[in-house]
C-alpha cells in the first residue's frame, strides 16, 4: 500500500501577472501552455509557453503572447502530438500545431461560452470535446477543424469528458445545485433525477470516474452512469475547481485558496499537500509523465509545480517478529547490559 505525504514540496513557479484558467502539457514536444485573461479591459485572451525542463528550474522563464480574438481564455488541451487546441469567450477556439502559432476558429451554435476543453480517444477516434454555456461540442472528426453541437440544454455545463468508448458524462450546475449528465452516444444527453452541488470537473481513467466541485465535493464512479456515483470524504470544504488522473492510481484535484489534494487509490481517500504555499484559487492542473511533474495554475498568474509529487513509494510489508529462543534471548539481555554500560561510562549495567 503507497503511503500519502503532507509535507510541502510544492513551490510557486510563477507568483504574479494575469489570472490562468487553463493549462496543458504536450510530451512529444515538452511544452506547458498556459491560457487565462490579460489585464486591459474588456479583458485580452493571454497565453503562456515555457519548454518543459525550465518550469522546474530556480528561475522559469515563460513567454507570453496576447492571442488576435482578444477575448479571455478559460481551457487548453493537448492531444500528445505536439498540437493544442485553446477556447475561451465568445465562442473563441485557437488551434496550434506547435504551441507557438495559433490560427482562430469560431464555434458553432450561436454566441456562448466556452468553459472546458478536453481530448478523449472516443469510439470515433481522437476527438477534442468542449463544455459552454448550456452547449456541448466535439469535432466532427478526428483533425477535421469542424465542430459539433451534440447537446444543448438549460444545464451550465462546465466540463464535458469520454471514456475512451461510448460512455460521456457532462457536469455543471449552478451554485448548490449541480447536475451529472450521462450519454451513451454522444449526442444525447440524459439529466440524472439525483443531483449534487455544484460540479466543476469530470475526468475519466481506467474505469474511474471521478468528479468535484463545490464545497470541496468529491464522488466516484465506476462507469459513470446514473445511480453509480458514491460520495467521498474530503479533507476540505473549499470549492474544488479541477481534478486530474496522474497514473496508476494517483490523482490530484485543485481549488480555492491554493488547496491541493492528492489521492493514492483511484479517488477513495485524499490527502491535503502543499499548504500555504498560495492562497490564490487554483483552476486547473496539467502533468508530464516522464519528469512525473505537476503544474497547477490560478488567479493573479500564480503556477505552483511538485517535483517529485508528493506521494510516497511503496511501504514495506510488515513482517511478523519470530518466537523468542533461549539463545537469542540471551544474546538480546546481553546487548541491553552493554547497551546500559556504554550510557552509563562506568564498567556496570545502569
Amino acid at each position: 500500500m503507497s503511503l500519502l505525504k503532507t509535507g510541502n514540496a510544492w513551490a510557486a513557479r510563477r507568483t504574479t501577472g494575469d489570472d490562468l484558467r487553463g493549462v496543458a502539457h504536450d510530451p512529444v514536444i515538452g511544452l506547458w501552455v498556459f491560457v487565462g485573461r490579460g489585464a486591459p479591459v474588456p479583458f485580452d485572451g493571454e497565453l503562456l509557453t515555457i519548454p518543459g525542463t525550465s518550469l522546474v528550474s530556480g528561475s522559469p522563464s515563460f513567454t507570453g503572447r496576447f492571442l488576435s480574438g482578444n477575448d479571455e481564455l478559460n481551457s487548453v488541451a493537448a492531444s500528445g502530438d505536439g498540437s493544442f487546441w485553446a477556447v475561451g469567450e465568445n465562442q473563441e477556439t485557437y488551434h496550434s500545431i506547435d504551441g507557438i502559432t495559433w490560427t482562430l476558429f469560431f464555434m458553432p451554435g450561436g454566441l456562448f461560452d466556452s468553459k472546458r476543453i478536453a481530448f478523449g480517444q472516443t469510439e470515433l477516434g481522437g476527438l477534442y470535446l468542449v463544455s459552454g454555456r448550456n452547449v456541448l461540442s466535439r469535432e466532427t472528426s478526428p483533425g477535421s477543424f469542424l465542430w459539433t453541437v451534440i447537446d444543448s440544454s438549460t444545464h451550465n455545463q462546465t466540463d464535458v469528458a469520454n471514456d475512451d468508448g461510448a460512455n460521456w458524462v457532462s457536469v455543471g450546475g449552478t451554485v448548490g445545485d449541480g447536475t451529472i449528465r450521462t450519454s451513451t452516444t454522444g449526442t444525447s444527453f440524459l439529466v440524472p433525477s439525483s443531483e449534487f452541488t455544484e460540479l466543476a470537473e469530470a475526468v475519466d481513467w481506467g474505469g474511474v470516474w471521478v468528479v468535484v466541485g463545490e464545497n470541496g465535493f468529491i464522488a466516484t464512479s465506476l462507469t459513470g452512469l446514473t445511480g453509480s456515483w458514491g460520495a467521498q470524504i474530503s479533507p476540505v470544504s473549499t470549492d474544488l475547481l479541477a481534478v486530474l488522473h496522474l497514473d496508476g492510481q494517483r490523482w490530484i484535484a485543485a481549488g480555492a485558496g491554493g488547496v491541493i489534494l492528492i489521492s493514492n487509490d483511484h479517488g477513495q481517500t485524499w490527502a491535503q499537500v502543499g499548504v500555504g504555499v498560495t492562497a490564490e484559487d487554483m483552476h486547473a492542473i496539467a502533468y508530464d509523465p516522464i519528469a512525473d511533474v505537476a503544474a497547477v495554475c490560478g488567479d493573479g498568474g500564480v503556477v505552483l509545480t511538485s517535483q517529485p509529487l508528493e506521494i510516497g513509494d511503496l511501504a514495506p510489508t510488515p513482517v511478523a517478529p519470530e518466537p523468542l529462543t533461549a539463545n537469542s534471548r540471551m544474546i538480546q539481555e546481553a546487548i541491553g547490559r552493554l547497551a546500559g554500560q556504554f550510557r552509563s561510562g562506568s564498567g556496570e549495567p545502569e
